[in-house]
């Protein structure tokens, strides 16, 4: 009897401190504007960045979420036909909306926004 108490307790345990599922991500949607592509990847929290056009401009993307406390941007100057990728820790389950833009003398060119889960 003293081993079955001790079993089913063992057994408790076990299951209330056991590792909480996974959560799996969504990775993003290719998003694109005149000079710049951008993705974002669920493994890994990261954004891949290429620069498209040989104009002398750099690209970057520009993303937020939820408690991000506003738009934070990555940015890529290797200039065309280079891409780059760029990790940033969101944290699980979190909304990602980006998107890529084109860093212009005076007005960026960008995309409109997409969403990842991170």
């Amino acid at each position: 009897m003293r081993k079955l108490v001790t079993v089913v307790i063992a057994a408790l345990l076990f299951l209330s401190l056991g590792a909480s599922p996974a959560f799996a991500g969504t990775n993003g949607p290719i998003v694109s504007t005149d000079g710049s592509t951008a993705k974002f990847f669920a493994d890994g929290d990261y954004f891949h960045i290429c620069d498209t056009d040989s104009d002398g401009d750099s690209v970057y993307v520009s993303f937020y979420y939820s408690g991000s406390g506003g738009d934070i941007r990555l940015n890529w100057t290797g200039g065309a036909g280079t891409c780059v990728n760029r990790t940033y820790n969101i944290g699980e389950g979190k909304a990602v909306y980006y998107k890529s833009c084109q860093d212009d003398a005076f007005t960026d060119t960008c995309s409109g926004y997409v969403k990842g889960t991170a």
